[in-house]
């Protein structure tokens, strides 16, 4: 996308809708598609638009083909790459989370997040927002909903993005080599 269209997406957007609505971006091997009714079309359509395959990586690097001789383990199914009914059943244990009145009762932990990475960079003049508060309020929600607030944010960020990195074409090739070689070492260390 031209830097200028990051100044104003809204602008941008709306004129790639208009003009073509299911876009192909060939650097992502994905499609995008950029109107609401269309997109609702593809969500209700799970057998034409399945995500079973979404976030495929590529070839393994020649750097870490020692660990994973066999490529890339196999992601598991689960809510990002797995279409219902499957979907649903691992939605259901955490659906209750996250239902608008256990939400409203965890509004007071939201506020003092959100206060807290304000005051974090509101001196500052400028900030990066998304990095600032955007990637860490609903990292540090969720956790804490789900009762893992001691976890770093910035690792919980690395375990989030890893298996999307490896996709990445703009990643430089050595940080997509050490976000596949640190994906596996997490999949070693989980517990099943």
């Amino acid at each position: 996308m031209d830097p200028a269209h990051l100044l104003n997406p809204d602008e941008a957007f709306r004129a790639l809708a208009e003009d073509n609505p299911v876009q192909f971006i060939p650097a992502l091997q994905m499609f995008f598609v950029l109107t609401e009714d269309l997109c609702r079309e593809v969500l209700r359509d799970t057998r034409t638009f399945t995500s079973q395959f979404a976030n495929k990586p590529g070839e393994v690097p020649e750097e870490v083909k020692s660990r994973l001789p066999e490529g890339y383990p196999q992601s598991c199914p689960g809510l990002i790459n797995n279409d219902p009914p499957a979907h649903t059943e691992h939605r259901r244990p955490i659906a209750r989370l996250f239902t608008p009145k256990t939400v409203l009762k965890y509004q007071p932990i939201m506020e003092k997040f959100t206060t807290e990475l304000i005051d974090g960079f509101v001196d500052d003049g400028r900030v990066e927002f998304v990095s600032r508060f955007a990637v860490p309020l609903p990292i540090k929600v969720i956790t804490a909903i789900l009762g893992a607030d001691d976890l770093d944010i910035d690792t919980v960020v690395r375990w989030s993005i890893a298996p999307f990195s490896l996709v990445d074409p703009n990643l430089e090739y050595a940080v997509r080599v050490q976000m596949a070689t640190d994906w596996q070492c997490q999949l070693e260390v989980a517990p099943v």
